[in-house]
């Protein structure tokens, strides 16, 4: 199942590269997700910045229909990859996926300047849960999250921002 969403950060994009690049920030967002204790490493250089997070997702966030079949929750792992382009534009590539889990998020970020100075972004990607008969309900379902999880993003640059 295709997405695509945006948001603003109230920053120019300098300043959204060094949040990016801060693990601080990172984890807050997943820990306004409600994760609990997430193992996050980050690699950042000039133009270029490499981010893995993984940990477990609580059970509540798991949708119903999937909580069969798993027990508990589930171990993840998201990779960030984020590119400096220019002073007003940066790319990035997400992938989510979890361990023993037939389902993945990946994603195409925009991040772009806007001319009021702040950083517009652009998310396109691709939910898929490989479970015959279910996949596409669960990916409906887990599409549901996205605006807990723009939430909890927009809710960790603000802060981050304010305290940067």
């Amino acid at each position: 199942m295709k997405f695509t969403e945006s948001y603003e950060y109230e920053a120019p994009v300098a300043k959204v590269w060094q949040m990016l690049s801060d693990p601080a920030f990172v984890t807050s967002r997943d820990e306004n997700l409600e994760i609990p204790d997430p193992t996050v490493e980050t690699n950042a250089q000039a133009n270029q910045i490499v981010s893995t997070t993984s940990g477990e997702v609580p059970p509540s966030m798991i949708p119903a229909a999937a909580q069969r079949f798993l027990k508990g929750g589930a171990e993840f792992l998201i990779r960030e990859e984020w590119r400096l382009v220019d002073a007003t534009t940066i790319h990035g590539a997400l992938r989510a996926e979890g361990k023993g889990v037939p389902a993945y998020l990946q994603a195409q970020v925009e991040l772009r300047q806007t001319p009021a100075g702040n950083t517009k972004a652009t998310m396109n990607g691709e939910i898929k849960v490989n479970i015959p008969f279910l996949g596409a309900k669960l990916e409906k379902q887990a599409l549901s999250f996205a605006p807990k999880l723009i939430a909890a993003e927009k809710k960790a640059a603000t802060d981050w921002l304010a305290n940067n």
